[in-house]
């Protein structure tokens, strides 16, 4: 059985929750961020991304992040944030139509080092390295990491009940609603919880292998480790997988050195090609990719001998792309490290890869039909694992929000 626990939190104060928190903004929308670091001192960007504030400078974890905590010391002192007892919260998100709701409650590290929580992605060590360096210095995590299941009624109960009460947040900002209720039955949640056998990581690999690490340190070094103390549990937010919405992660590649001939011909090997009128294509179903390339976009189909579908990783388009075209034909033999390779998520949208290629940011782009959640369990349960940026899955949690105290 899963580890379940309350754990502490910092939080913002009630009135000024949406100025506090902020989108997660990932590493290509670093600009987003330093403009909400310019404009907002509240920002909790300035804990959980000093760096910004240093843009000539490269990110390092111990000139960087003892700012972010004399940051974070300010927020507490001024009242701007306080710190809270072991909760277990309630999380609802609305977005475009969409409802996400689910329990954000503490994960034990073992079961993550176990896999008892089942994962799908490797991680990077340098950036596992720079999580536990902010971990050590702030005693912070700034967001939950996700995780699905199917949904069982016991806990779909729990949560219903829950947000009868008056909530703790409840704000919209640029359209999308947040709403925050403070658990009151934990200890039937715990237990509901505990109960699952087959628990994913949807996002999050990074956070939850460094907080693995960072508890073992912190185990190492404290004799009177009982495995209770806040270092041992990660704050996980578990949604059902029937709730969560799958983007697909599309695939831009510069420095192409072949000729437009050469190329089409070597992808005609493996996959049916059609050009397509001035439109831009995004797939409708699996095994079917878009191509935007000299100013013409392709509609790419599996051939069907290199369909596997018999395989959970084989199956998967992204394996597909990148075992009979990005490695075959265009020499990309290692799609985490070759800096040809960049990815977009789908909500960003087909327009922003015409206009990366049109301006000669990219010389190729692929559009990808969303992996399915039942195909990343799928992958996690023959422990396998999936090419870097195979998904895109919402709903993203706020930074600052909730935020783990791990002191």
């Amino acid at each position: 059985m899963l580890n379940i626990a309350p754990f502490k939190a910092i939080l913002p104060r009630t009135d000024i929750v949406e100025i506090v928190s902020s989108e997660n903004f990932d590493a290509q929308n670093k600009i987003l961020s330093m403009e909400e670091m310019k404009r907002n001192p509240m920002s909790y960007l300035h804990v959980s991304k000093p760096h910004l504030n240093f843009p000539e400078e490269k990110k390092n974890v111990e000139k960087h992040y003892p700012i972010a905590l004399q940051k974070l010391e300010h927020f507490l002192h001024d009242g701007i944030m306080h710190k809270e007892a072991p909760r277990i919260y309630i999380y609802r998100q609305v977005k475009d139509g969409r409802i996400y709701q689910g329990i954000i409650a503490g994960v034990h590290a073992d079961d993550y080092e176990t896999e008892r929580i089942k994962k799908h992605e490797l991680t990077r060590t340098d950036k596992e390295d720079e999580m536990v360096g902010q971990m050590s210095i702030t005693k912070t995590i700034g967001t939950a990491v996700l995780v699905t299941y199917h949904q069982t009624d016991l806990i779909n109960q729990l949560t219903e009940a829950e947000t009868n009460e008056r909530p703790l947040f409840d704000f919209v900002q640029r359209g999308v609603r947040h709403t925050v209720w403070m658990a009151k039955k934990e200890s039937e949640i715990c237990i509901a919880l505990a109960s699952l056998s087959d628990v994913y990581i949807a996002d999050g690999h990074h956070r939850s292998a460094s907080l693995v690490r960072y508890a073992n340190a912190q185990k190492a070094s404290n004799p009177g480790h009982t495995g209770k103390e806040a270092y041992n549990f990660l704050q996980t937010y578990f949604v059902p997988a029937e709730l969560l919405y799958v983007y697909e992660y599309n695939r831009l590649v510069e420095n192409i050195n072949t000729s437009p001939y050469k190329l089409l011909k070597h992808i005609c090997d493996n996959f049916e090609m059609e050009k397509k009128k001035k439109e831009a294509y995004q797939p409708k179903k699996k095994h079917v990719f878009g191509m935007y390339y000299v100013d013409s976009w392709y509609k790419l189909k599996a051939k069907n001998e290199i369909i596997h579908d018999d395989d959970p990783l084989k199956c998967l388009d992204v394996q597909i792309l990148e075992d009979f075209l990005l490695k075959p034909v265009l020499n990309i033999t290692d799609s985490k490290t070759d800096e040809r390779l960049s990815f977009v998520d789908g909500t960003k949208g087909l327009a922003f890869l015409e206009d990366r290629v049109n301006k000669k940011k990219a010389d190729i782009a692929f559009t990808l039909f969303p992996t399915e959640v039942e195909q990343v369990m799928a992958v996690a349960d023959i422990h396998a694992t999936m090419p870097p940026k195979s998904t895109w899955i919402e709903p993203k949690m706020r930074t600052g929000f909730i935020v783990q105290d791990l002191s």
